[in-house]
């Protein structure tokens, strides 16, 4: 689990769910965070196809990085959230700047993303709360605010106008997008 079971009962004050159904909400929740941000968040090692970009930046979808592929190094001005150095797959790439339509592509085999329980490296707290908050809508569900569909309802003089949400997360903490939108993987060229 990306957060303990101690952080989600201080966010959320939920001391009545079961251990066990916060658990499998937590890795729910991190999973559906993780798609929403294009990201894998719990640290592991991985083996990931990477485009190399015209600066000789490698962006893996794990970040931070923990440990480099060999010949590669953690960008230090990225905040381990690229690499360079990374060797292409075809050798005959002269890396650096080229004048190609397409870049380069490697495959690499690194180990990358946030500890488990606020483990080194530490998931931020912003998202943990993001996190924590989401697992809680889905262990103990949300109130139905519309009708499915519903945009408005009328019912004589008196109507209501819904909110459309900007994603189906949005559906179960309102405003979580823009919470999470600081954290989105952003490959930069």
């Amino acid at each position: 689990m990306l957060i303990t079971q101690e952080f989600y009962v201080l966010v959320t004050g939920d001391t009545t769910t079961p251990s066990a159904d916060v658990t499998e909400a937590v890795d729910e929740a991190t999973t559906l965070v993780g798609d929403q941000l294009d990201r894998h968040l719990v640290s592991a090692s991985r083996v990931e196809v990477v485009a190399i970009h015209r600066d000789g930046r490698a962006y893996p979808k794990a970040a931070p990085v923990t440990v480099a592929p060999a010949g590669a190094e953690i960008d230090p001005l990225m905040g381990g959230f690229a690499l360079r150095w990374v060797t292409p797959d075809d050798v005959t790439v002269v890396t650096g700047y080229w004048t190609q339509t397409h870049p380069p592509f490697a495959t690499i085999t690194y180990t990358g993303g946030y500890g488990e329980a606020f483990a080194a490296p530490p998931c931020p707290r912003p998202l943990a709360r993001c996190i924590a908050q989401l697992a809680h809508a889905l262990a103990v569900g949300v109130p139905v605010s519309a009708p499915a569909g519903a945009t408005s309802v009328r019912l004589g003089d008196a109507g209501v106008t819904f909110a459309i949400p900007l994603s189906d997360l949005d559906e179960l903490v309102p405003g979580i997008t823009a919470r999470l939108r600081p954290y989105r993987r952003v490959e930069y060229a």
